[in-house]
């Protein structure tokens, strides 16, 4: 049985260290589906790189020299329609999503994070504002992320969600919460779908916010206690230097992230792809896709 994660927790991590690790966020089922997805999806964008390159072979490196790892659905907005709307046509999934951006940027309940904002009913909710996935070809030096926020990105990203819904016929809201300024804070919630460390590329964040959200002992700073040895295919933390740390997790594991905190990710030298299935949520109204069973 697939345990429901501890939103209050996470809400309570991000408020303290902008950003959650959720061990076992997916079922195995959910990472198996996202795999198949994230191989047609991979598989289709490479067909269509090629026939543009005339029919060449683009080279094991393709995803990372033609996209830059990143396969984004349905134009980075969930359009209806798209095979690839995961979390627009997968209720479990949707309902994971806005049960944890409710937890974090809005909604009902406890939690006390001062990312939270009320939603009134049926103007405001949580929506799909970009959905992607990131693959990161096997031994390919020219996988990794510089340091920075998803924050950078926001304009862009709501640029896209406001004319994917004008394509669809839906008026944004004029509202505060509906225009661009509202999308400068969303949730970024990154779930790899392979096993991952530093071997392969796996996310990196601040020593200071690993240290803060409690992922490893504070051996530097006091000698906090830290957590305790993790479980078998748990997540965990793993130092790498003064100033970052490498996440170690689990398929199906996630880490939350606000837009506003900073973070990269090295090359995968690994002998094999390395999968990460990433959708962005916010509060606000008109803008984005809604949720699958949200």
């Amino acid at each position: 049985m697939h345990l429901q994660p501890d939103f209050p927790a996470a809400a309570a991590s991000v408020a303290s260290a902008g950003l959650a690790v959720l061990r076992g966020f997916l079922s195995p089922d959910q990472v198996t589906a996202l795999r198949n997805t994230a191989d047609a999806l991979a598989c289709d964008a490479r067909a269509a790189d090629e026939a543009t390159a005339g029919g060449s072979d683009l080279g094991p490196d393709w995803a990372a020299t033609h996209r830059g790892c990143i396969l984004e659905t349905a134009a980075g907005a969930g359009m209806p329609g798209t095979p690839y709307a995961c979390a627009r046509t997968d209720p479990g999934l949707g309902r994971l999503l806005a049960g944890l951006g409710a937890a974090i940027l809005g909604g009902g309940g406890g939690g006390g994070s001062p990312h939270r904002r009320p939603l009134p009913p049926s103007s405001t909710t949580i929506r799909l504002l970009n959905e992607q996935f990131i693959i990161k070809p096997p031994h390919c030096p020219a996988s990794g992320f510089a340091w920075h926020t998803d924050g950078q990105y926001a304009v862009e990203v709501g640029r896209r969600a406001v004319e994917e819904e004008e394509r669809g016929g839906v008026a944004v809201a004029a509202t505060t919460s509906g225009s661009l300024s509202s999308l400068l804070l969303y949730l970024s919630v990154w779930v790899p779908l392979d096993a991952v460390g530093p071997a392969n590329g796996t996310l990196d964040v601040g020593w200071e916010a690993a240290r803060v959200a409690g992922f490893v002992a504070d051996e530097e700073a006091g000698g906090g206690q830290g957590d305790p040895p993790p479980a078998t295919g748990t997540t965990t933390t793993r130092r790498t230097s003064t100033k970052t740390f490498s996440i170690v997790a689990a398929p199906g594991d996630a880490v939350a992230l606000l837009s506003t905190t900073p973070h990269g990710s090295g090359p995968n030298l690994g002998a094999h792809a390395r999968r990460v299935w990433m959708p962005q949520i916010a509060v606000c109204a008109g803008v984005g896709g809604v949720l699958a069973g949200g």
